[in-house]
Order: C-alpha cells, then structure tokens, then sequence
C-alpha cells in the first residue's frame, strides 16, 4: 500500500466516522423533537375535547388534618347564601400573581371567591 492509498483510506474513514455520529445525532434529536410533539398534541386534544385543564389552586394536595380544620371552620367552595361570599369578606386575600392563589388566614389551601365559611365577615366593618 503506497502512501497516498494510505492517506486516501484514512481520509475516507474519517470521513465516514464522521457523517455516521452526524447522523446518529439526527437521528437522537429527531425522536426527541417527536416526543415533544406528542406530548404537546396530547395537552392540545386534551383541551380541544374538553377535558379541564388541572387546576394550579386545587386542595387536593392538602393534609388530612388541614382539610379538616377547613371542614370545622364550614367552609365550602360554592355559598349557599347569595350575598355572604369569600370575594366580599374581609378575611379574604386575593391571589398576588398568575400563579397564586385567594387565600385566608384561617386556614391553609385555596380559597374560593364563590366560597364562604362560617366565620364569613362583611368589608368595611
């Protein structure tokens, strides 16, 4: 084997190294980039059928004990008395951001402002 087929061989095998890990990283990326899409397709069908959206402000996650403590204080996410509701009572404390929730100080978990308790008192007195 004379020098230049040796260069040639080498040159050739370099090359070939190359464009096979090139392709290899393609083709990584690519089923990446799918299941990506997959994902998004899902979350977007999920909405487009309607199906609810999972709310960041759900008590859920609470404690047994903290779901308690709401449950002695009365308090329910819909009132069942019209103009005694969570959004006018002055222990309520609207969300600070997109990503908090209405709070109150008795208790721990989101409060809603279509909710009420029995410790509900009117603002301004």
């Amino acid at each position: 084997m004379n020098e230049i087929e040796r260069r040639q061989f080498i040159k050739n095998g370099i090359l070939f190294s190359a464009s096979f890990l090139a392709g290899g990283l393609l083709l990584l990326g690519c089923g990446n980039s799918q299941k990506e899409n997959a994902t998004g397709d899902r979350k977007a069908k999920e909405e487009k059928n309607g199906a609810p959206a999972k709310d960041p402000c759900d008590a859920s996650a609470l404690s047994a004990e903290d779901l308690k403590a709401r449950k002695a204080l009365g308090y329910v996410d819909q009132t069942p008395m019209k103009e005694k509701r969570c959004g006018n009572c002055k222990l309520f404390v609207p969300a600070q951001g997109e990503k908090s929730c209405n709070t109150c100080p008795l208790f721990k978990g989101p409060v809603s402002p279509k909710g009420y308790c029995t410790y509900w008192a009117p603002k301004g007195i």
